[in-house]
């Protein structure tokens, strides 16, 4: 019998861990693990059984440009994501667009993920108990509220997030317009916007909060 080969991409060292634990004392002693922090690091051996992939690699590249660049290479290797928060309409985009085989909710049991996992490996699709293809963003951010200190962040759009974190770089508006390629207006705006959904007045406050929550870190 072939050994497996698990490749798991995903920028929290934490995440990996846990992950490959699982899979090993709950499916395969004895599997092989190929665990990527990095876009540097991004290769991917046709020989693997399943790519598991959880938020994507930072800033380096989201999950949907992960799914994209995986599904460009052309491998026979069924994949599953588990993510902190994914939207319905961003789940139904994935499934449509065969990017990837299942997609599991971050907080589901170790019992599902080894479900999942042996679903796709056997060529099913598989949804998470916990994923609801038919919720509206503001639902499925609703629902991932309960003991989570990143909430509000969630609650951001992905420019503003992106516009946050050159603020907490310490880059001035200005520079982020020149960076971006957009208006000094529109980036004004983005910001009033990001500061008032996390609850702050100003950049100062802005850097409190993300370091109370750890987060970057």
């Amino acid at each position: 019998m072939a050994q497996h080969l698990f490749v798991i991409i995903e920028s929290s060292e934490i995440f990996t861990r846990g992950v490959t634990e699982i899979l090993r004392w709950e499916l395969d002693p004895d599997a092989y693990f190929l665990c990527i922090h990095s876009k540097s690091d991004l290769e991917l051996p046709d020989t693997s059984t399943c790519i598991l992939i959880g938020n994507g690699l930072g800033t380096e590249m989201s999950l949907a440009e992960i799914l994209v660049y995986i599904k460009s290479l052309n491998l026979k290797v069924p994949i599953i994501c588990i993510p902190e928060m994914l939207t319905s309409k961003q789940a139904r985009q994935f499934y449509s667009d065969k990017l990837t085989d299942g997609i599991l909710h971050r907080n589901c049991k170790t019992e599902e993920i080894i479900k999942g996992v042996r679903s796709v490996m056997a060529g099913e699709v598989y949804i998470g108990n916990d994923v609801n293809l038919h919720q509206t963003r503001e639902q499925s951010i609703l629902q991932n509220k309960k003991n989570d200190p990143f909430y509000l962040i969630q609650t951001l759009t992905d420019q503003e997030r992106i516009i946050m974190d050159y603020v907490i770089e310490g880059k001035s508006s200005y520079e982020i317009s020149q960076i971006l390629f957009r208006s000094i207006h529109t980036i004004k705006t983005h910001r009033r916007n990001l500061l008032h959904k996390l609850g702050v007045s100003n950049t100062i406050e802005l850097i409190a909060y993300l370091d109370s929550i750890n987060y970057g870190r």
